[in-house]
């Protein structure tokens, strides 16, 4: 496809959508230099930057059995003092953790599982 074609395109898109010249010409570079696959994470990027600015922090929890409504409202209110953020939850299950949960915000993990803590022991066992 030629770039005529492309910024053809994208122009009935941007005037579609009624988006602002500054996406149109950010879409044409990316059109430009064969970028457009990378829309779907430029997306993603701009939607990270966005909950940052509002305060929002994700969080991917994963415990050993499916937690009540009340104890994943709690752990959200707990996340939310620590982080100082409002926290938005993804819940997964993950039998091999034995008990317990563990929490990924960004890079910080929170291991509260079972798991890790026989893990200590082991370790601080076999170190005496």
């Amino acid at each position: 496809m030629s770039v005529e074609a492309k910024h053809a395109v994208i122009e009935k898109i941007v005037a579609r959508l009624s988006a602002s010249k500054i996406i149109r010409n950010f879409l044409f570079v990316l059109a430009d230099h064969q970028r457009t696959q990378l829309i779907p994470e430029v997306i993603a990027a701009f939607h990270q930057v966005i909950r940052q600015r509002q305060g929002v922090a994700e969080a991917e929890v994963s415990s050993a059995v499916e937690l009540s409504a009340a104890q994943k409202q709690e752990l959200a209110a707990t996340l939310a003092r620590l982080t100082g953020k409002k926290i938005e939850t993804k819940y997964a299950l993950d039998a091999a953790l034995l008990g317990g949960a563990v929490v990924r915000i960004g890079d910080t993990i929170y291991d509260g599982s079972l798991r890790s803590r026989l893990n200590e022991m082991r370790t601080r066992l076999a170190a005496e």
